[in-house]
């Protein structure tokens, strides 16, 4: 823990910051290093099980820029172009 502990002294002496936060470094290594754990724990429970991992998946409806506002060019304001399947 000594190097990383150096290394994030000598960052922010390169930042010319303050090195106040660096209090907080070895409670962060702690903290982070168990949530590491407790992930390669559930995901070796998850190979083990053969269960497959739940993707939130978004409904895609394509309208995005439908209600898109005209947006100013060059010469004035700009149409904005048909969404696909429209038509021409």
């Amino acid at each position: 823990m000594s190097v990383e502990t150096a290394s994030a002294v000598v960052a922010v002496k390169l930042d010319r910051e303050r090195p106040r936060p660096l209090w907080v470094l070895p409670l962060q290594q702690f903290v982070y290093r168990q949530l590491m754990y407790v992930v390669l724990i559930q995901s070796f429970g998850t190979a083990l099980t053969g269960a497959r991992p739940r993707w939130h998946k978004l409904h895609r409806t394509g309208t995005a820029g439908a209600n898109a506002p005209a947006v100013p060019g060059p010469r004035g304001v700009a149409k904005v172009s048909q969404s696909v399947g429209e038509g021409s």
